[in-house]
């Protein structure tokens, strides 16, 4: 490697990315999980390079694609033995065989014949000048992850809702349950594709006896991830045309510069004379939602601050994509065998990424049949990509990631967000990314050749954004999976065209100040959404929730005593309807246990958990008296009442009847911010005249 990269280069971002490090988890602990992230990374440079032959002579391409498809692999195989019974560090050395076993298989039967690009040194430089935008993106929101302050420890709001969530999923994973129980929902599996924060929960599970918070465990895998896929996503810039330099800037744009939401809204603030706060109160990537009520994209800055985990499914998705566009004959097995077992795996860990790439998948399969001439073979690959995909499908239902009883969580027909101020919305959400794929698609030969891959996804992904909705979310929710797609076409799309435009040394000065005129505007979003992720000092109101959420020392004191005290399938409860917003996973985050309701803002269907949480509100919190509350509470199974200041303000007279009935509420923790009461057995209980 020394003699490829710059030495000055590579000390430079290992200096840099050890003190990221440092910042995340300053104890030894670190190097177990940074080994283990590794030991999972490197059997997919093994299995890219075996797949890709002789056609990746430098083993560059293999580097760059591996290690983000080594995650998917070798997480899958951790899965298996973790299922099997094994949930210790022995699970996690294990897990890679799969992917070993997979490399040395293709190694003897070999992979297809594909068109690469010759990966060289000046590759591995761009590469490595890419993985500062890790950095670059998440050191300060990483650092300000449980920040101590006056009151208590901070977490920026956006983590509310992302990174609290991979809080509740990695920890109910590390209970060891197979499927996981669901947080919110009484013996009822965990809904949702929660194989993306696997990795989290086994290293959860066995560092937690180290002392290393949940917190610092999602960080650090969400660092390696982020590492992994900015440069597997420049190999598949480059592999769609693009030289070097134009790769890095378009891969560098599609994270640092991709929207131009915040220009608009300081342009709003010089118009209107406001005032310059406004740019911390509002949800910046979210400018087309809140005040021009379209569709919100998040940018890709996004997948690295809050959403780690979705990047191997994205990773895996894409695979299966740009290997049926850069095979040179789709007839051959490897290939459709191939991409279903890649798009199975991405059904895992990113299941609505994967069905949007699937169908571009389907669709770049069929043109590539017609222009070989061999539509005849069709069913034959059909057959042979479908096994796999089946047999992904199979899993998930088995794991229980979608609750078939409340209807189909995808519904069909126009969305009326995606279709509102809709020319506008695109050029702000997708800044100077969308001019770029406009212009490589104005060259329609390269969109049917080596454009055919992003041009299949921006077909697929626009067709989502425009058609389809999950309920329950606002209609939004298509928009950031179908936005995030969209966005690595039009990079892909964008790097090819400047590449062929700097090849004209006429244009040149034109093409320069036409892309510098385009870029500079989409800057502010990232920089403003950086800032704000890391802004743990505004303590202001948003849209039904505090910007900055703090625990507070004593609600520290009784979630910690939860967790230690109590059994790990315990049930503790507090009230989701008087918590909101605010605390929606205040328990299945911070004490690591369940509930027998709540209202997770990452879950659809809502009626279910609205229905369990009316049950629970009217049942126990408005009971009629103790006798009710405590027979109701003894029905739904909860064992534990966790009573804070939101319980004590809205249900006073219930906190005063459970405090004065302890042969029915045993007090077991009491300081000055919670109060937590222990469900007695109701077989047990003695009524008596109140």
């Amino acid at each position: 490697m020394p003699s490829f990269v710059p030495r000055p280069l590579l000390a430079l971002i290992t200096i840099v990315l050890l003190l990221e490090l440092l910042t995340i988890l300053p104890t030894p602990a670190a190097a177990a999980l940074v080994g283990a992230g590794l030991w999972m990374a490197a059997p997919g440079v093994l299995l890219t390079r075996r797949f890709f032959g002789a056609y990746d002579q430098s083993g560059i391409g293999a580097l760059l694609i591996g290690p983000a498809l080594g995650f998917g692999f070798s997480v899958f195989g951790v899965f298996l033995v973790w299922a099997a019974g094994i949930q210790n560090w022995l699970a996690l050395l294990l897990g890679p065989a799969l992917t070993w076993s997979i490399a040395l298989l293709v190694g003897r039967s070999g992979g297809p014949r594909l068109r690469l690009p010759s990966f060289d040194r000046r590759d591995l430089v761009a590469a490595t000048l890419l993985l500062f935008l890790v950095p670059l993106v998440t050191w300060a929101p990483y650092d300000h992850v449980r920040e101590p302050v006056a009151d208590g420890e901070a977490y920026r709001a956006y983590f509310t809702a992302d990174f609290i969530w991979a809080m509740t999923v990695t920890a109910e994973l590390a209970k060891g349950d197979v499927p996981p129980g669901n947080p919110f929902l009484r013996e009822r599996p965990l809904n949702y594709y929660w194989m993306a924060h696997f990795l989290s929960g086994a290293l959860y599970r066995n560092v937690a006896a180290w002392d290393v918070p949940a917190e610092a465990v999602i960080l650090v895998t969400g660092l390696l991830f982020g590492l992994a896929f900015v440069v597997f996503m420049y190999a598949l810039v480059r592999m769609a045309g693009a030289g070097p330099v134009a790769g890095v800037l378009a891969v560098a744009c599609g994270f640092v510069a991709n929207s131009y939401e915040g220009a608009d809204m300081i342009r709003a603030i010089v118009q209107h004379g406001a005032p310059w706060s406004e740019l911390i109160t509002v949800n910046i990537d979210a400018v087309t939602r809140w005040f021009y009520k379209g569709m919100a994209v998040d940018g890709l800055q996004r997948l690295l601050l809050y959403q780690p985990h979705h990047l191997t499914g994205y990773a895996l998705a894409l695979s299966a994509l740009w290997l049926v566009g850069f095979a040179e004959d789709v007839t051959e097995s490897a290939v459709a065998l191939g991409a279903g077992i890649l798009l199975a795996l991405a059904l895992l860990f990113s299941t609505f990424g994967a069905l949007i790439v699937g169908v571009a998948v389907s669709l770049l399969y069929a043109v590539r049949l017609v222009q070989q001439r061999a539509l005849a073979t069709a069913w034959q690959c059909a057959v042979l990509g479908a096994v796999p995909v089946g047999v992904g499908v199979a899993i998930t239902s088995t794991l229980g990631y979608t609750d078939a009883r409340h209807g189909s969580l995808l519904q069909f027909g126009l969305n009326p967000v995606a279709a509102t101020n809709m020319t506008r919305v695109w050029i702000m959400s997708f800044g100077p990314l969308l001019f770029g794929g406009i212009a490589a698609l104005s060259r329609w030969r390269w969109a049917l050749h080596d454009g055919a891959a992003p041009t299949a996804l921006v077909i697929a992904a626009t067709a989502f954004y425009f058609l389809t909705n999950v309920p329950d979310s606002g209609n939004v929710w298509v928009g950031w999976r179908s936005g995030h797609m969209l966005l690595f076409a039009f990079s892909a799309m964008a790097a090819a065209w400047l590449s062929w435009a700097w090849r004209h040394r006429r244009l040149r000065p034109v093409t320069a100040i036409v892309v510098i005129a385009l870029v500079v505007p989409a800057i502010p979003t990232v920089a403003i959404d950086v800032f704000n992720a890391q802004d743990i000092t505004n303590r202001e109101e948003g849209p039904g929730f505090p910007w900055t959420l703090v625990i507070t020392p004593g609600e520290r004191q009784a979630l910690d005593w939860v967790r230690t005290s109590t059994p790990l399938d315990a049930v503790v409860q507090t009230d989701p309807t008087a918590r909101g917003a605010t605390h929606w996973s205040y328990i299945g985050a911070f004490a690591e246990r369940r509930m027998i309701a709540g209202l997770p803002l990452a879950m659809t269907p809502l009626r279910p958990y609205e229905e369990a949480s009316a049950v629970l509100y009217s049942g126990v919190f408005t009971a009629a008296s103790a006798d009710d509350a405590h027979v109701m509470a003894g029905v739904l199974g909860i064992d534990y009442l966790f009573i804070g200041r939101v319980e004590r303000r809205a249900y006073p007279q219930a906190v005063a009847a459970m405090s004065r009935t302890p042969d029915l509420f045993p007090m077991v923790f009491k300081n000055e911010a919670v109060t937590i009461f222990r469900v007695a057995p109701v077989d047990a209980s003695v009524p008596a005249n109140r």
